[in-house]
């Protein structure tokens, strides 16, 4: 196991036995958020000669997701340590209120008299295993933090399958969508926004809302967004949705005079950003 997943996961376990971990839930799109996490992982999964596939991902949880991206985190490194052959697969499924994510690994199993202990820290079932032995321990301990149910289905021999279930959100009317290829930019964005009581939904590239969601109140986009533009991605969800306020954000100055779109520069101003987006909202 590379030496800064072992360094992250001795801090990880000092703060949760410490009692210093508070989760700071909000409601947030899966999409952008497990796009970035199976990225930072690959190289990982890559220079032992896996895969690492994500299948279905366009659900909105209410969760931390800085928490909650360190617990997946952890079972998809604890997955390619345990790998042998073939890959690791996280997957997302909607479970009524819940949405599951799981990870399958293609390692040895666990026996049925060790699945509850493998979750104890600093325990691993056999000499050959890689890292602390605190990883599963870490999961264990985020969830009870979060709330969120974690599972275990595993048979010697066949692999493992870890999940943990998250709350699902349906946007209510009123909602925002916020589309931005740079993390900290969109991040930063959804944050001013979500601190005056707008509900966010907040991606990294063109995205079609589920039928049954109601119509955005209005959409944020950045104007470059890879191999489409924001004004592009509006037309789309107008021919939708009909009526559908915009506002373009963007740091290249030159693009104000290339959409008939309202369009503020970056860096954002919260203020400035926050009053645009209130009167948008109210025409």
């Amino acid at each position: 196991m590379e030496l800064h997943y072992m360094l992250d996961t001795l801090s990880e376990q000092t703060r949760l036995d410490g009692g210093k971990v508070r989760p700071v839930r909000h409601d947030f799109s899966l999409e952008p958020w497990l796009d970035a996490l199976i990225e930072e992982v690959r190289p990982m999964a890559e220079d032992r000669g896996l895969t690492l596939r994500l299948h279905g991902c366009t659900e909105v949880v209410h969760s931390d997701p800085h928490l909650l991206r360190r617990l997946i985190r952890n079972l998809l490194v604890n997955a390619v340590c345990h790998s042998r052959r073939g890959g690791v697969l996280l997957g997302v499924r909607r479970r009524g209120d819940r949405v599951r994510l799981t990870v399958w690994d293609s390692g040895p199993g666990i026996p049925p008299e060790q699945q509850e202990r493998i979750f104890g820290e600093f325990v691993r079932l056999s000499e050959e295993g890689e890292g602390l032995g605190l990883g599963l321990s870490i999961v264990r301990q985020l969830a009870e933090v979060l709330g969120h149910p974690v599972g275990l289905r595993s048979r010697p021999g066949r692999g493992s399958a870890f999940s943990v279930e998250v709350p699902r959100v349906d946007p209510a009317p009123g909602w925002i969508l916020l589309v931005d290829d740079d993390d900290g930019g969109r991040e930063a964005a959804a944050e001013v926004l979500r601190r005056v009581g707008f509900q966010v939904v907040a991606v990294a590239g063109p995205f079609e809302p589920p039928r049954h969601w109601p119509a955005p109140a209005l959409v944020v986009c950045d104007y470059h967004l890879g191999a489409v533009t924001g004004p592009a991605l509006v037309a789309d969800l107008r021919a939708r949705y009909g009526v559908l306020p915009a506002l373009v954000v963007s740091g290249d100055s030159a693009t104000a005079g290339q959409t008939v779109l309202p369009w503020l520069g970056k860096p954002l101003n919260p203020g400035l950003f926050r009053r645009r987006v209130s009167e948008l909202i109210a025409q």
